[in-house]
């Protein structure tokens, strides 16, 4: 099964979460501070990623799970995340929270776990 950890820093707390098997790349996910429109939405779970050939292994939730556990011990009682998907990150526990324009006439969902 896969290994997820914690890769690289990008500042302060900020992660990159990688799940890779024996040294194959299978999929990554980052928990950064959010730029720009949706500041206020920290810490910021983004670049969720999983290759074609690993999917339908659970890997996303294993790197949710990864990130969730890095901003528990790090002292964050909730993280966020935006989507245009609907029904994918609620099986996960996320709460969508409200409709955000990210761009002029492009608005995705920002969606809130409780950890």
């Amino acid at each position: 099964m896969a290994d997820v950890m914690k890769k690289g820093e990008f500042n302060d707390w900020e992660r990159i979460f990688i799940a890779e098997e024996n040294g194959d790349f299978m999929g990554f996910c980052a928990l950064a501070k959010p730029q720009g429109l949706i500041e206020e939405y920290s810490p910021y779970l983004k670049w969720l990623f999983v290759g074609e050939n690993y999917r339908g292994n659970r890997l996303s939730q294993k790197l949710i799970e990864a990130a969730i556990e890095y901003a528990k011990e790090i002292g964050f009682k909730q993280i966020f995340l935006s989507t245009w998907h609907v029904g994918l990150y609620e099986k996960y526990g996320f709460e969508k929270i409200c409709d955000k324009e990210m761009r002029e006439g492009y608005f995705e969902g920002i969606y809130e776990k409780k950890i």
